[in-house]
Order: C-alpha cells, then sequence, then structure tokens
C-alpha cells in the first residue's frame, strides 16, 4: 500500500471516530431545553407523592377520599388549625409547576385513587423515581412516560399525623 493511500485511511478513520464521539456524546448530554424539561418533572414526582401521603393522611383521619384536591387541601389545612400535623399532610403544591394547571385527581374506589399529570419526557432508568416511605408506610413508584400520566395508588393508615 502506497504511504499516499494510507495518509487517507487513517484520515477518514479519525475523521470517522470523532463524528461518532460527537454523536454519541450528544445523545448522553442533555441540552438546556431537557434539562429544564427535566427539572419540572422531578418536580411533579415530587409534588404528586406530596398529593399521595396528603390523601394517606386525609384518609386516615376521616375514614374516606376526598372528593378533590381543593377538598382535600382544604381539610387538611383546617385540621391543621386545630392540631399540628406532619408537612407531609399538607400539600403544597396542587398545580402544575410550569403550566400552573391543577393536577388530575380521582377517586376510583374506597382506597383507591388516581392522580394525573402531564410530563415533558419519559424518565429514565437511572432517575429517582421511587419514593421512600413516609410515616404512612407508602412507597410509591413514579415511572413515567412522555405526556399524560395517570398513577393508580392506594390510600393507606397514617400513623404519625401529628408534630407532637
Amino acid at each position: 500500500m502506497p504511504k499516499r493511500n494510507y495518509g487517507i485511511g487513517m484520515a477518514t478513520a479519525t475523521i470517522f471516530a470523532v463524528a461518532a464521539a460527537i454523536v454519541f456524546g450528544a445523545s448522553i448530554i442533555e441540552g438546556p431545553e431537557q434539562q429544564r424539561d427535566r427539572r419540572f418533572d422531578r418536580i411533579r414526582v415530587t409534588n404528586l407523592n406530596h398529593i399521595g401521603h396528603a390523601v394517606d393522611c386525609y384518609w386516615s383521619l376521616n375514614g374516606g377520599l376526598p372528593a378533590d384536591l381543593p377538598t382535600l387541601k382544604k381539610a387538611m389545612e383546617d385540621f391543621a388549625q386545630q392540631k399540628p400535623l406532619q408537612d407531609h399532610c399538607i400539600p403544597a403544591n396542587t398545580e402544575d409547576p410550569e403550566t400552573n394547571e391543577p393536577y388530575s385527581y380521582r377517586r376510583i374506589g374506597d382506597t383507591r385513587f388516581e392522580l394525573c399529570a402531564g410530563f415533558a419526557l419519559a424518565s429514565r432508568q437511572n432517575d429517582d423515581v421511587r419514593t421512600l416511605p413516609w410515616h404512612s408506610g407508602a412507597s410509591r413508584e413514579w415511572k413515567h412516560e412522555a405526556g399524560a400520566q395517570c398513577f393508580e395508588l392506594t390510600a393507606v393508615e397514617t400513623k404519625q399525623l401529628g408534630t407532637d
């Protein structure tokens, strides 16, 4: 093989390797818009988790599920005026952080309920989508696809409602 052809072959291989590295790197590293979307999705998961635990508290106090999210929030805030509650019993955010639209909630049984939100991106395998149990002992998983996603949950008794 002449030296000239060897040099062209090496240059072509180098260009191919650099191009492949750029494509691979671009597929791993998220741009600013995807990072922003993922941050909003993490907040959505946190909010849904808090709402789920607040439903657990409501169910433990009332023996039933709330009719809707405003009822849940008001009842838990009113109860907190009478007796201090753990923070997880009062849902802080019942609205999407980006759109300010309320999350969807509906009762689907005596102890079963559904929480829905719209997600910008699908959760990744290494995302923290499993939450640790709180006082209710409920550990929930929040794996989701991009777009509207609903989670069917079961209310569980919360043993520690108060702060005292």
